[in-house]
């Protein structure tokens, strides 16, 4: 089976990843501001707890067997893993559908959103799609698929968005818009995919319907259901918990201004990371461990110095986000240099962390604790003495101190702390901050177009000094 592979480079895999992801980041970014001017905060709220329930349940939807199809040297191996995944895919989405006929109408009260209540029942069908997309995402990476990848994720985004726009456009409730054009695109996605796959791979795949094998194969993976679940799921719902405890305490409103914020801002910056991580997990089998410092170090240059220009600029100038999104979203201004920080940190963090790769499961565990019980603590207490843009502020920088130590542990790991530290995440900030000041002092004394041209300019500039440290990644 393996001789019908066709290994690609390292960065030419990234590369075609990074294409699909950034096109398709790309349309979701020029779309928002006529999607700001179709929805209000409050539907992008109501939207963000059914994403956020989705992706708290869709780390448990496969009990974590996906993330294992890239880890067995045997492609026969990764096909039980593949076909377990699927199984308890569909098994769990069942479970769900139970809950919510049974709970969705006492959840959707709970929350203060009685618009969700009918669509808490397509839940299920959400799951379904989810376990679909990311058991055939993990064994085109172990295949090195890259190219559907990037085709999936294009067509996802161009269906998403258009049907959000021409609906918004046409319907009053703004959550059917939204939500029907996430499904569409759910939908789109998982079936091109599984399609692509099961046209180049059916028969193998078939050839190993094994029962034995597969519980087999389940057993010696079991690490992945008894220790990776626990800390996936407390890390998803530390991820995820801020719209659902901001719409108790407070309304959908500002969970729908941090969802907005999340939209323009860290999915992007989410799915390149991501992308990267995907192609250096399925490579991490094939580097000599004495070369993993140094490679671990090129891809946290790269990260840092990648993205504290654009972050750092998206926090000088949040104050253009009502021109930008509309008087809806003059809010948006209050939270934004925050999350660009939390985001940042998050993303470099983010770039070295590979516990379950190194078997760091009780570290992963103990780091995903910290973390949720940081964020829980930031919003409950934050809710009772401040206000609500005050406590999203104090929930992006706690988080972001956590990630910072996260961060700290693989720089000691690693042994690169000066170079973590000093070489790379305070070198591009600095630069990047002075290089800023300077744009924002043009606009302030010439105007508006003047300081963006000068920000443009200066962003080019710093990449062309940057790239030097960038391109390590490509050596090798």
């Amino acid at each position: 089976m393996s001789n019908i592979r066709r290994p690609r480079g390292f960065i030419g895999n990234v590369l075609t990843l990074m294409t699909g992801t950034t096109i398709a980041q790309s349309l979701g970014i020029v779309t928002a501001p006529i999607l700001s001017r179709l929805y209000n905060p409050e539907d992008y709220g109501v939207f963000a707890i059914y994403i956020s329930m989705m992706t708290i349940l869709g780390v448990i939807v496969c009990w974590r067997y996906e993330t294992g199809i890239v880890l067995p040297e045997k492609d026969e191996d990764g096909v039980s893993l593949l076909i377990l995944s699927l199984f308890f895919c569909l098994s769990m989405s069942g479970l769900v559908l139970i809950l919510m006929v049974w709970l969705g109408d006492s959840i959707a009260n709970v929350l203060g959103t009685p618009q969700l209540k009918p669509w808490l029942l397509l839940m299920p069908i959400s799951l379904v799609l989810w376990g679909l997309y990311q058991s055939f995402n993990y064994w085109s990476t172990r295949r090195k698929y890259f190219s559907s990848l990037a085709i999936t994720n294009i067509s996802q985004s161009v269906t998403t968005q258009s049907y959000q726009i021409i609906m918004g456009n046409f319907l009053t409730s703004g959550l059917k818009g939204l939500l029907g054009g996430y499904i569409l695109g759910q939908f789109l996605a998982s079936t091109l995919l599984m399609l692509q796959i099961l046209k180049k791979d059916l028969k193998y795949i078939l050839n190993y319907l094994n029962f034995r094998r597969i519980i087999s194969i389940g057993y010696k993976y079991r690490a992945l259901p008894q220790y990776m679940l626990q800390t996936s799921l407390l890390n998803s719902i530390s991820s995820n918990a801020l719209p659902f405890l901001l719409s108790y305490f407070s309304s959908p409103f500002w969970a729908g201004m941090v969802m907005f914020a999340q939209k323009i801002i860290q999915t992007p910056v989410n799915f390149i990371v991501n992308s990267l991580w995907q192609v250096t997990h399925a490579r991490l089998g094939t580097i000599n461990p004495e070369d993993k410092k140094a490679f671990f170090a090129k891809i946290h240059r790269f990260v840092a110095y990648f993205y504290a220009f654009p972050l750092v600029s998206c926090a000088f100038f949040s104050n253009l986000s009502v021109n930008i999104f509309g008087n809806n979203w003059e809010n948006l201004a209050q939270i934004l240099p925050s999350i660009c920080v939390m985001i940042y940190i998050n993303a470099v963090s983010n770039s070295t962390s590979y516990f379950a790769a190194f078997g760091y499961y009780q570290a992963e565990a103990y780091a995903n604790i910290a973390l949720v019980i940081t964020r829980v603590t930031a919003i409950i207490i934050g809710s009772m003495y401040f206000d609500a843009y005050e406590v999203v502020n104090i929930y992006a920088y706690c988080s972001a101190l956590v990630y910072l130590s996260i961060n700290l542990f693989w720089a000691i790991k690693l042994e690169k702390i000066a170079e973590f530290f000093l070489g790379n995440l305070l070198s591009s900030i600095a630069i990047s901050i002075i290089l800023n000041l300077l744009a924002k002092l043009i606009m302030l004394n010439l105007g508006l177009i003047p300081g963006i041209i000068m920000v443009l300019l200066l962003g080019l500039l710093y990449y062309f000094f940057a790239w030097k440290k960038m391109s390590s990644i490509l050596i090798g």
